[in-house]
């Protein structure tokens, strides 16, 4: 009964309709990619945004562009990782995923291993993963 309770009340909207996201894959990851991806996918994510608002740093700029850096732009919209960016929705794309929203690469309809290690490998890149 508690259990029923908590879910209907779940700050996320998915969960609380039932309708949960995708789980991760149990397989093909590294614990240390697994956790990188759930840190995202909770919004554990410190950046200067999130640091800004918390009084933890002066602007809440990206240093690449100077746009407020929050994660739905450092993942989808920075003109200075559009580079890397496009390795990202290549494999997505090539997985018949679509790529073009923060949903979209967080929680892919289907958790396809080559489409998450392209985005683990965009964090390391560009040292998204690094920003506890």
């Amino acid at each position: 009964m508690h259990a029923k309770l908590l879910v209907t009340v779940h700050p996320d909207s998915r969960v609380a309709s039932g309708r949960g996201p995708k789980l991760l894959p149990e397989t093909g990851l590294t614990r240390r990619d697994r956790s990188a991806l759930l840190r995202l996918r909770t919004g554990c994510v410190w950046t200067a945004a999130r640091r800004h608002a918390k009084g933890r740093c002066a602007s809440p700029a990206c240093s690449r562009c100077g746009d407020p850096e929050t994660l739905e732009h450092l993942l989808c919209a920075c003109p200075g990782l559009a580079q890397e960016r496009s390795r990202v929705t290549t494999a997505y794309r090539s997985q018949g995923l679509p790529a073009s929203t923060l949903e979209h690469l967080l929680f892919p309809s289907r958790p396809r291993l080559p489409a998450l290690r392209s985005l683990v490998e965009f964090l390391d890149e560009t040292g998204i993963a690094a920003y506890r």
